[in-house]
């Protein structure tokens, strides 16, 4: 009953926010001050960037994995091109730019933000182009806008502090009479970030008003866990981080956060621990991706937040992954079944994405994907209701074992999927093992293994493949079926590819091993 009066206050607000928006005085009605902000107030940004990056941005070349050409970001917001702005409009690069430090950058990033700013400043139905102008994009702009102020803000000229200013308190007025529609929780917290940190740094004390945004993002936080733990572990950090970040802000008005606060940033902590992969790094896996969010955090960004926040509980919540780790190999194992493309495949379609893995020998994340995919009369087999999913992991004789089993069927076709994955504690070695059983015979199955977009492959025979990955060699072979074929794809991202089809037989068997060579 709750959430059917939670969502008719939400249409209600809808429906109010839309209609205020199409009023032609609504871009008039929104607050353009530049004086009411304490620029003393503006934290420092706490996350290390990437200064390799930062200089790709001052050349023109800004590149991310969800880009498939780099892009001159000033000639994006100069050009109002607004279908590649929505990858930037958020901002987190400037972090990039701070890390090369020096007025070049400095000058640049302000270069930078006035283009955006012009671009949209006489166009009266601005927020038109949702994708810059979305809850979780906007909330993101402003937050990052005051972390970086100290950087390319200070010294500036008192037009341009102005300019900047105005345009804050232009977002977080648009902002606030929008936030209250949004339906994604992701998105709605993203708003709420930016809302606090707004009211956070104003030169008149708003704590009443900062009490009651807290005690809202407390309850967002409650309603939403369940939706926020099948995220992708990039989006699941990111929540974290900003919640570590509203923390970070809170603190220059004295105010105190509740328990539930607290106790939530320490229990991601211990779920973000369990999803590093031996290069500390997290996993990359898809599951319900917001795609306008790039930012992909480093391990060092991962140690950073991490560092200062207590673990008061080990025990992390069921994720829906499982982590195999030795001294010589980390595994992230994907349990629950989400058909989701993942930005790591270079292949149309996509898997049945149960028990595909991630792995990394030592510091070498090795492997992005590997996963399954199954084609009966043209048409991709897609895990839905009907379907049931079992795993365990034991020890045996220093080798870690995990075993997951899924069974699909509906009115036509049935199939069974069975993964053993083992990984040993004294020498670099993965072992596989793919059983397939099939109602149908002459169905074609894939089992693919997406590598770092660094390493370089090689066929040494019809079975087997040598893999060199930051100067060191792995050897990837299959065995123990004659009906099996291999296949290399050298895209974006080295792919290897084993392919059979029943060929009027129920049941597939694939053996594989991936070892590095001493």
């Amino acid at each position: 009953m709750s959430e059917g009066i939670e969502r008719f206050r939400n249409l209600l607000y809808l429906y109010k926010a839309e209609f205020i928006k199409n009023s032609f005085f609504y871009r008039l009605s929104l607050n353009r001050r530049s004086d009411i902000f304490d620029t003393s107030k503006f934290i420092p940004d706490p996350w290390e960037g990437n200064p390799d990056s930062g200089k790709n941005i001052l050349n023109g070349e800004f590149y991310s994995l969800l880009l498939n050409h780099p892009i001159d970001i000033l000639n994006i917001f100069s050009q109002k091109k607004w279908k590649e702005s929505k990858f930037i409009s958020d901002f987190f690069w400037l972090r990039d730019i701070q890390a090369i430090g020096g007025n070049s950058g400095r000058k640049y990033a302000q270069n930078l933000i006035s283009a955006f700013i012009s671009s949209y400043k006489k166009t009266r139905k601005f927020w038109k182009y949702d994708e810059i102008w979305n809850c979780a994009t906007l909330g993101e702009r402003i937050v990052n806008w005051i972390l970086s102020y100290t950087f390319f803000a200070s010294g500036s000229s008192d037009n341009f502090q102005k300019t900047l200013l105005s345009s804050i308190d232009e977002q977080l007025s648009h902002l606030l009479k929008c936030y209250k529609a949004e339906f994604n929780p992701y998105s709605k917290l993203m708003a709420l970030k930016g809302i606090v940190f707004c009211y956070c740094v104003m030169k008149f004390r708003h704590k009443k008003k900062i009490f009651l945004l807290i005690n809202e993002i407390c309850e967002l936080i409650d309603n939403a866990n369940n939706s926020f733990l099948k995220m992708s572990p990039k989006d699941y950090f990111h929540i974290f981080r900003s919640l570590l970040e509203i923390r970070f802000i809170v603190k220059i008005n004295n105010i105190n956060l509740p328990d539930l606060f607290l106790t939530t940033l320490s229990k991601m902590a211990a779920n973000i621990r369990a999803l590093r992969l031996g290069n500390g790094e997290l996993s990359m896996h898809p599951r319900n991706s917001n795609e306008n969010m790039l930012f992909i955090p480093s391990s060092r960004i991962i140690d950073t937040a991490l560092s200062i926040v207590d673990i008061k509980d080990n025990a992390s919540l069921d994720l829906g992954f499982d982590r195999l780790a030795t001294k010589k190999s980390t595994l992230i194992i994907n349990t629950k079944t989400y058909n989701m493309k993942s930005i790591f495949n270079p292949l149309k379609e996509p898997g049945i994405n149960i028990f595909d893995f991630e792995a990394s020998f030592g510091m070498n994340k090795l492997l992005h994907r590997s996963d399954i995919s199954v084609l009966y009369n043209n048409h991709r087999i897609k895990l839905g209701k009907n379907s049931q999913n079992f795993s365990k992991r034991e020890i045996k004789n220093n080798t870690l074992l995990f075993e997951g089993e899924s069974q699909f069927f509906n009115n036509f076709f049935k199939f069974a999927f069975k993964r053993e994955l083992k990984c040993f504690s004294n020498f670099s070695k993965l072992e596989g093992r793919e059983l397939i059983f099939l109602s149908k015979p002459n169905t074609e199955f894939f089992v693919r293994f997406v590598f770092n977009e660094n390493a370089e492959l090689c066929q040494t025979d019809e079975r087997g493949v040598l893999v060199i990955f930051s100067q060191t060699a792995y050897d990837f072979k299959y065995i123990f079926n004659d009906k099996l074929s291999l296949k290399i794809r050298k895209l974006k991202f080295p792919t290897v590819e084993i392919t059979a089809i029943s060929d009027g037989k129920n049941e597939i068997e694939c053996n594989w091993t991936i070892e590095e060579r001493e």
